[in-house]
């Protein structure tokens, strides 16, 4: 049906055109009246989609682990959409008084999302790393979401970050634009394009399963994680640290943050670097810290 509405839209665009062009109609009736077909010209495959992704939300909001059955379309371009995944969320905790969900609902929803069998792939994990980057933004939209993805991962039984997420040669993390797109990138996302679309991922990566699993890394991949995860974590968005990102840097909480933040603002210090000068000092001694006492150790 969509599609003869369009040839009839065309029709009339094309009909107008030729009015235009015998001076029939005015240039100014002309500009309006083709900008408004033209939109409704649009808004036909525009409906389409939002029709589907209310359907959608309809099912999933009752059977979220129904997104696993999807078409390899729906699911590459809306299932996993972020945006529509927010949505998603936002419209369930509608349905409730309390406007809480259940974790058997945020469970089913992220077995449909990340499946076991893509660990089966011969593809050295790119399938998973692809999946993984796609929801690490659903991730960001939703702050509730990260607790859940960590617990399909350690139901999973995911191998050891280190095969996953390989660090590469040193150096490496510095030819990743921010947040950049790895569609084009047949491996998919490595380690620093997904810390830096989130950087509270540090906390899996060296804390797998509530630190049961040995991460992998050696001590010298483990300060580079580090010092990046810190790089893009540290800053003002709140969204993109949580308590297993302190955990994952061996800070005690906020108040080792923020003198971290200027030790290696003002001191110009690496990471590492902070983290030697705050981890030994009480929540007093790191009140009484100075930035000119800091300009000094420069």
């Amino acid at each position: 049906m969509s599609n003869c509405r369009k040839r009839a839209l065309q029709d009339v665009l094309e009909a107008l055109e030729e009015e235009t062009e015998q001076n029939n109609i005015k240039e100014g009736a002309h500009l309006r009246l083709s900008g408004l077909l033209q939109r409704a010209f649009n808004n036909l495959d525009e409906s389409k989609d939002r029709h589907v992704a209310e359907y959608l939300t309809q099912q999933m909001i009752t059977w979220p682990h129904t997104i696993e059955f999807l078409t390899t379309e729906l699911s590459n371009t809306l299932a996993r959409d972020p945006n529509f995944l927010t949505g998603l969320v936002i419209a369930k905790r509608a349905t409730s008084a309390t406007r809480t969900i259940d974790n058997r609902w945020w469970d089913d929803l992220m077995g449909g999302l990340l499946e076991t069998s893509v660990l089966d792939l011969d593809d050295e994990y790119s399938a998973l790393r692809h999946d993984l980057f796609r929801l690490a933004e659903f991730c960001n939209q939703c702050s509730d979401a990260w607790d859940y993805l960590r617990n399909r991962l350690d139901y999973m039984d995911a191998p050891q970050p280190y095969k996953i997420f390989p660090c590469g040669p040193p150096g490496s993390e510095l030819n990743r634009a921010a947040d950049s797109e790895p569609d084009d990138d047949e491996e998919g996302p490595d380690v620093w394009r997904m810390l830096t679309r989130m950087p509270r991922f540090i906390g899996w990566l060296l804390w797998p399963n509530s630190g049961c699993t040995i991460h992998g890394y050696t001590e010298e991949e483990e300060a580079r994680l580090k010092q990046f995860a810190w790089f893009h974590g540290a800053g003002e968005i709140s969204e993109y640290r949580d308590h297993g990102w302190l955990r994952a840097l061996g800070l005690r909480g906020w108040p080792d943050v923020r003198v971290c933040q200027k030790c290696c603002v003002y001191a110009n210090m690496t990471f590492a670097q902070a983290y030697e000068f705050v981890k030994d000092k009480t929540t007093e001694e790191l009140a009484q810290v100075r930035t000119a006492d800091l300009l000094t150790l420069v």
